[in-house]
């Protein structure tokens, strides 16, 4: 679930709120878990179940639902580009971001370790808090593109002090 609303205090600023769960019980021949953590350095897309202040892949379970908020807000629009090349920036805008994770491991038949143990669907959360700059590209006169830095900390046990991302994505 994906919800934006415009900023009531400035027509160009937004508010996302985004919602995700999964939910599976395995079976004896595919354990069907969900992957939860921040993003691949470099990636092409975003992860399902994001929390971007956490390294890849750190959560797993069975049942996983993630919670985010950003504020997005222009910083400048330029539609500018250099002599003929066919790469124009288009405008630079940035977010200030919240991602909260849960999950819950399931059943299992393997001895649980203290950290699997501990975890049940909305009895743990792991929250994490960042900025991320974007600028718009038009590239080859017809291809949107967007280039991103993402900046974050992840709070509690597992949350990384700086959690860097830089990533480019493309699409028709």
């Amino acid at each position: 679930i994906d919800q934006y609303w415009g900023a009531p205090w400035h027509s160009r600023h937004g508010l996302l709120f985004s919602g995700r769960l999964g939910w599976s019980e395995g079976s004896p021949f595919y354990n069907s878990f969900y992957q939860g953590g921040g993003e691949l350095l470099f990636s092409q897309g975003r992860g399902f179940f994001n929390n971007r202040g956490f390294i890849p892949g750190l959560f797993a379970g069975r049942r996983m639902a993630t919670f985010t908020a950003e504020y997005r807000f222009p910083l400048f629009e330029l539609e500018r580009g250099l002599g003929l090349l066919p790469f124009r920036l288009r405008r630079m805008h940035a977010a200030l971001v919240a991602d909260t994770l849960t999950f819950d491991f399931g059943k299992t038949h393997v001895t649980e370790t203290p950290f699997l143990s501990r975890n049940h669907l909305f009895s743990n959360f792991y929250t994490s808090a960042g900025l991320e700059l974007k600028s718009d590209w038009m590239l080859f006169f017809y291809l949107p593109a967007q280039v991103r830095l993402g900046f974050y900390h992840g709070f509690g046990d597992f949350g990384e002090p700086v959690y860097f991302v830089f990533g480019m994505e493309a699409s028709l």
